[in-house]
């Protein structure tokens, strides 16, 4: 398993963990918080219930 195919299973299907790893990777690179980069986080960081 590479790359591409780890990158594709994140695409096909992400979940709550996924996103905030992404948000979180994405405010590092930032150098700030960005909450609003991504939908289907989990609520503690300010997803929505919806």
């Amino acid at each position: 398993m590479g790359l591409e195919e780890s990158y594709y299973e994140v695409l096909k299907e992400p979940n709550a963990q996924v996103m905030a790893w992404f948000m979180d990777e994405f405010s590092e690179i930032k150098g700030y918080n960005t909450p609003g980069i991504v939908t289907g986080k989990p609520i503690i960081l300010g997803g929505s219930r919806i």
